[in-house]
C-alpha cells in the first residue's frame, strides 16, 4: 500500500454481475453487453502529488500509436528469432495501434508468409502473439518494400491483387469475381472466401449454395478447364438450433448449434393442434454438429430441436 499513488475502497462482498455495455470505441465497432462484476467504491484515497497514468483516445494518432511504435522496436528481435525471414513490421496509424499490421519477409518461396519452409508461418505466428491476436489486417509485402512508408505497401498490394467482389444477378444468384496475380506454383490454394455475419437478435437459418459456372484463364490468357463446382450449404445458428434430415447414405438427422450448449430432441407424431412433443434425445454439443440414426420404417415423425434450460 506504501507505493500506490491512489486507492479505491470497495464494500464486499460483491453482488451477483450486472450486464454492462453496449460501449461504442473510437474505431466505430461496439461491444455487445456481458455480464461483469459489480464494484462499489466507498472511498478514494491519494498521495498529495498523486499521478494517476491513463491514456486518452480520440481521434489517431494518439498516445496508442506512439505506443505501438515503441512496442514494435522492442519486440522486433524477438519475433525475428521465432521468425527468422521477418525483415521489418510497422503500425501504421491509419490501423489505430493493432488493427493494421504491415511486415516484411525475406521471401525465399512462394505463398512463404503462411507456409513457410523455415517452420511457423510468419502471418499466422504473429496472430497467435499477444495483442497481435486483435489484428484485422495483416499485410505482407517483400522485403524491398519499405514498411513504413503506407503509400508504398498499398501501391504493392494494389500492383499484385484484385480484391473479390460480388455481383448480383438475380434474387437467387449472384457471381463472384476474383483474381491472383503471381501465383507460380502447381499446388490447391484458396483465391476466395464467402462469410456470413447475422445481427445479434436474428434467427438462425440455412443458406444453399450452387455453383452453376465457373472460369479460369492463367497469366497467359489461355483458358483453363479444370475448374470444379460443388454444391453446399451454409448453416448460420444464432439465437436457435438447426435441425436438418438427409435420407442419405441413412435416415439421419443433423443437430447444429452452440458447442457447450445442451440440447434435447423432440418427436410427434402429428402437427395438429394440441401438439405433444416427447422426448428422443438429449446430448451436450462438443463440435459444431452432431448427427443421430433414425428408424427410416413406423409412422411418420416430426423432430424438433430445443435448448435445455438450466436451472
Amino acid at each position: 500500500m506504501i507505493h500506490l499513488h491512489v486507492a479505491l475502497r470497495r464494500t464486499g462482498p460483491t453482488e451477483p454481475l450486472r450486464d454492462e455495455g453496449p460501449f461504442g470505441d473510437h474505431t466505430g465497432y461496439c461491444t455487445l453487453p456481458e455480464p461483469y462484476p459489480v464494484f462499489h467504491v466507498t472511498a478514494i484515497t491519494h498521495r498529495k502529488d498523486a499521478v494517476y497514468p491513463a491514456t486518452i483516445v480520440g481521434i489517431p494518432p494518439m498516445k496508442d500509436f506512439y505506443i505501438g511504435g515503441a512496442s514494435v522496436k522492442l519486440f522486433l528481435p524477438i519475433f525475428k528469432m521465432n521468425f527468422p525471414e521477418i525483415m521489418d513490421l510497422a503500425l501504421p496509424a491509419e490501423g489505430v495501434f493493432h488493427n493494421l499490421v504491415f511486415m516484411s519477409i525475406k521471401k525465399t518461396c512462394p505463398m512463404q508468409a503462411y507456409k513457410s519452409p523455415c517452420g511457423r508461418p510468419p502471418m499466422h505466428g504473429l496472430w497467435g502473439m499477444g495483442q497481435l491476436m486483435f489484428t484485422k489486417y495483416l499485410v505482407v509485402v517483400d522485403d524491398d518494400v519499405n514498411v513504413h512508408n503506407p503509400s508504398e505497401v498499398l501501391f504493392c498490394l494494389r500492383a499484385n491483387t484484385d480484391l473479390p467482389s460480388l455481383e448480383a444477378l438475380a434474387p437467387d444468384r449472384s457471381r463472384l469475381r476474383f483474381l491472383m496475380t503471381g501465383l507460380l506454383t502447381a499446388s490447391n490454394h484458396p483465391l476466395a472466401a464467402l462469410s456470413f455475419q447475422t445481427a445479434p437478435d436474428a434467427s438462425s437459418g440455412i443458406v444453399r449454395l450452387a455453383p452453376f459456372a465457373a472460369s479460369a484463364i492463367d497469366y497467359q490468357g489461355t483458358n483453363l478447364a479444370r475448374a470444379a463446382l460443388h454444391s453446399g450449404l451454409v448453416v448460420l445458428v444464432n439465437r436457435d438450433p438447426v435441425l436438418l434430415a438427409s435420407a442419405h447414405p441413412a435416415s439421419r438427422l443433423v443437430l447444429f448449434g452452440r458447442p457447450g450448449t445442451n440440447y434435447v430432441l423432440e418427436f410427434t407424431t402429428n402437427l395438429l393442434d394440441h401438439v405433444t412433443w416427447q422426448p428422443f434425445q438429449s446430448l451436450r454439443l462438443t463440435e459444431p454438429s452432431a448427427s443421430f440414426e433414425v428408424s427410416p420404417s413406423g409412422p411418420t415423425l416430426f423432430f424438433r430441436a430445443v435448448e435445455m434450460q438450466t436451472p
